[in-house]
């Protein structure tokens, strides 16, 4: 009888012992073999390593799987990949606009600037790709098949993006503060003991300039020029003869009101002992000062006290900035130059493992194992 509990035909006795209610001899295991509800043993995934049937989970048997899930281990290898190549794409950038490159062979500073932004466009396209790959699979593979891990592709493209700019913005500012005046103030020679109503033609070649002592900056016959900004000048004299020449000057921006006789123009305005010039070597503020040159011409001229001739005669104008130590300060620029890259490099590493962290984190918090 069908499903009955009672003794059978003879040679149709179970062949081992069976558990659940179908326990004996039953003929619908003998027409379609031992896959009654027996409790297990018939279906057990773990006979003779066959797959497990089909009224459980489909697909490939696991071990594990009926075990509570686990976390997936993070790939650490991946993980200080997707730090390195940002961070490094930053240091190159920074570089190459903040120092030798920028100064010599500009072209190559964007040709990089250029790669980094095609290498940001690759990383992009393959984001897209697996998303896309991951929206067709989430309609057509079964659930323990779809492959859920998150990828860094997005990650990389935004970061390579936008450590590429920052290198571009902070280098540049390296450059402008420090390095340029730097590189052109090295090329330049270094004076002492120069006479300040000497011909400044002797001296176009200068870059820190060591006046002869008790030279002074002439604050009474300084004037400014207003041009938005308030270029402001004034002669550089020894004693308080009347002189030929006036090829010496010390400048500043916005450190006067333009008005005859006021000059705040110093590095250091308390040290008396300061006789230095460091040139300006910025073309973009050289024209505005010669016009306050000029201008100082015309509001002097009459001064027979301060003017040989009746003019200002300054055919060869050279400007400085007043200070004590003109080489110091150039090192300086180097030193600050190279601080605030390094600077740079560690707020920059700071963050970005920060946010490599906490991606990390939510990425193995929301996935499982199994």
């Amino acid at each position: 009888m069908f499903g009955s509990f009672a003794s059978g035909p003879v040679g149709y006795a179970p062949l081992h012992p069976t558990y659940g209610p179908a326990v004996g001899d039953s003929l619908v295991e003998y027409k379609v073999g031992p896959r009654a509800y027996d409790g297990g043993v018939h279906n057990s995934p773990f006979s003779e390593g066959r797959i497990k049937d089909p009224f459980s989970a489909p697909g490939p048997f696991h071990p594990f799987m009926f075990m509570r899930p686990r976390r997936r281990r993070l790939n650490v290898l991946s993980i200080v990949q997707v730090m390195a190549l940002p961070f490094v794409l930053f240091a190159m950038t920074m570089y190459l606009f903040g120092f030798w490159v920028h100064n010599n062979a500009a072209e190559w500073c964007w040709f990089f600037v250029v790669f980094c932004m095609l290498l940001s466009m690759v990383f992009l396209y393959k984001a897209f790709k697996v998303y896309r790959q991951w929206r067709f699979d989430r309609w057509n593979v079964p659930w323990y098949l779809l492959n859920d891990d998150d990828t860094w592709f997005l990650y990389l493209g935004t970061t390579v993006f936008i450590s590429c700019i920052l290198g571009l913005v902070v280098g540049q500012a390296i450059y402008g503060s420090y390095t340029q005046s730097y590189y052109t103030l090295s090329l330049l020679h270094k004076y002492d003991s120069v006479d300040p109503i000497s011909a400044g033609k002797a001296y176009l070649d200068a870059g820190a300039v060591n006046f002869a002592e008790k030279s002074y900056v002439d604050v009474t016959h300084a004037v400014g020029y207003k041009d938005g900004v308030v270029y402001c000048v004034a002669p550089i004299k020894l004693g308080t003869e009347s002189v030929a020449n006036f090829d010496f000057w010390a400048v500043g921006t916005d450190c006067c009101t333009g008005f005859p006789g006021n000059f705040n123009c110093f590095e250091d305005r308390s040290d008396t002992s300061a006789h230095g010039g460091l040139r300006i070597v910025d073309d973009s503020e050289i024209p505005f000062y010669k016009l306050a040159v000029m201008q100082a011409d015309g509001e002097f001229k009459e001064n027979a006290e301060f003017l040989k001739d009746g003019r200002l005669n300054s055919p060869n104008p050279i400007f400085f900035t007043w200070m004590k130590d003109p080489t110091k300060k150039v090192l300086s620029m180097w030193r600050d130059a190279v601080w605030t890259y390094l600077t740079s490099l560690a707020v920059f590493l700071f963050f970005e493992v920060a946010i490599v962290c906490t991606l990390s984190y939510m990425y193995w918090k929301n996935r499982l194992w199994g």
